[in-house]
């Protein structure tokens, strides 16, 4: 009799290697790079990156000598006929053990821009050329020193305008969530390994089965994940959709909330024809508020038209103020949305609120403060998450749907070998957020929003 568990361990063992992590699948160009990574203008110091292959030549042409990796040495920077372009700090940084994990280095330079322009065109003249947004983190994807959930996170932190976006990047760029998507995979691993039993020994087959329970709870646990959104909400911001008919106050508010003259107030109706956007942070989440068009019927085409824009931005938001003016007897509705409604009632220091909308008057009591309250609730709910590692992208979402339509395919095949090679496509699903799989197809765009310098 066969021993099942040994076949098990050793088909374990070989797909082991079947990693998350991003292989070495792709090389880095073989032109060497640089980049000021400070921002522009003048300052008391700025930072030159430099990555490649030619990294240690450049260096060397530039201070006469190579200083001692991994040590900031103070050294003069020559031009090419010998002359001192400025004296800075020089990092060597070879590689593998640097954050492209090619050869680098840095130059700690003084801030003024006619240091950096001699600079610059000393590395022009050494043979190598201005980096393009995001090359070095692309790189240290390439060579395997990071994932793209790493990267990711890294581009988030550069963005972060607020305390939890901050945090949810940190946590994503120390690994957060490629820690479950390994975890998941372990588990995926073992079932393919299972799978794979089956195919080789099928007269065992009865005492080796899949099972589907536990497949079920793992595609359980990555369904919860791909449909809570909170983290990507944090991380992009929240629309919130200010509606209402004409004159209703809907340009006051908006002007209150972002603290500046963002719309113009007018007491004539239909002043506000196209839709105007202020990005605030409101209780800790960054918030893009929309003044929208009156809501009403209108022969005017361009009204007509601003109307329309109203109703199409609110439904995409993810949250709608609803204004209604203290003493209107024909309450409107709320255009249709696919976010949350908040009702409220303005103007009401002149008269008395809707039953079950929040009252608010921007000339006396009872002022914004119930509104704030409000929204205060309203925004935690929409990007409060239980967990503190999730999807932050819809690329994500859509790659861990791939996976859990290829586990439903393991369990409902009913043929081994096919429930192998569904569970290999749930890898290759998972491995698609990390970059391990499809890497060259995503980095473009993963990449395109990055700073110079990154």
């Amino acid at each position: 009799m066969y021993d099942v568990s040994d076949g098990l361990g050793k088909k374990l063992e070989r797909i082991s290697t079947f990693s998350i992590r991003c292989p070495l699948v792709m090389k880095g160009r073989s032109d060497t790079i640089f980049a000021v990574a400070t921002g522009s203008g003048k300052a008391a110091l700025q930072v030159v990156r430099i990555s490649g292959l030619d990294t240690r030549r450049i260096i060397e042409s530039l201070c006469f000598r190579v200083p001692s990796s991994r040590r900031a040495s103070l050294c003069p920077l020559y031009d090419a006929a010998g002359l001192i372009l400025d004296r800075g700090i020089v990092l060597w940084l070879p590689g593998p053990g640097s954050y492209t994990g090619e050869d680098s280095g840095e130059l700690h330079v003084h801030g003024g821009i006619a240091v950096r322009d001699a600079i610059v065109r000393r590395l022009f003249e050494l043979g190598a050329r201005v980096a393009e947004p995001g090359e070095f983190t692309r790189r240290a994807v390439v060579n395997g020193r990071l994932d793209l959930t790493e990267a990711e996170a890294i581009a988030d932190l550069i963005d972060a305008e607020t305390e939890a976006q901050r945090l949810q990047a940190v946590t994503q760029m120390e690994g957060g969530l490629r820690t479950v998507l390994e975890r998941w995979a372990g588990q995926v691993r073992q079932l393919l390994a299972t799978a794979e039993v089956m195919v080789d020994f099928p007269e065992e087959a009865a005492e080796v089965m899949l099972p589907t329970s536990a497949i079920f709870d793992l595609i359980d646990e990555m369904e919860a994940m791909a449909n809570a959104r909170g983290i990507e909400r944090m991380r992009t911001g929240l629309l919130v959709a200010i509606t209402g008919a004409p004159n209703a106050g809907k340009s006051s508010l908006i002007n209150a909330l972002s603290g500046r003259d963002v719309a113009i107030v007018s007491t004539q109706p239909g002043t506000t024809r196209d839709v105007v956007e202020a990005r605030v942070v409101l209780n800790g989440v960054v918030v893009t508020l929309l003044d929208t068009a009156g809501l009403r019927e209108t022969q005017d085409a361009i009204e007509a038209e601003g109307v329309r824009r109203a109703k199409e931005r609110a439904f995409e938001s993810d949250l709608v103020l609803h204004l209604t003016e203290s003493g209107n007897a024909e309450r409107l509705v709320a255009p249709p949305t696919n976010g949350r409604v908040v009702r409220v009632t303005t103007k009401c220091d002149l008269g008395p609120a809707l039953p079950g909308t929040c009252p608010i008057s921007l000339r006396g009591e009872p002022g914004l403060s119930g509104l704030h309250e409000i929204l205060g609730r309203e925004l935690l709910a929409l990007t409060d998450s239980t967990e503190k590692i999730g999807l932050s992208r819809e690329r994500h979402r859509a790659a861990l749907r791939l996976t859990t339509e290829a586990l439903r395919g393991a369990v409902g095949c009913g043929a081994p070998e096919l429930a192998a090679e569904w569970l290999r496509e749930a890898l290759r699903g998972m491995g698609r957020i990390t970059g391990a799989t499809d890497v060259e197809r995503v980095l473009d765009e993963v990449f395109a929003n990055f700073c110079i310098g990154k």
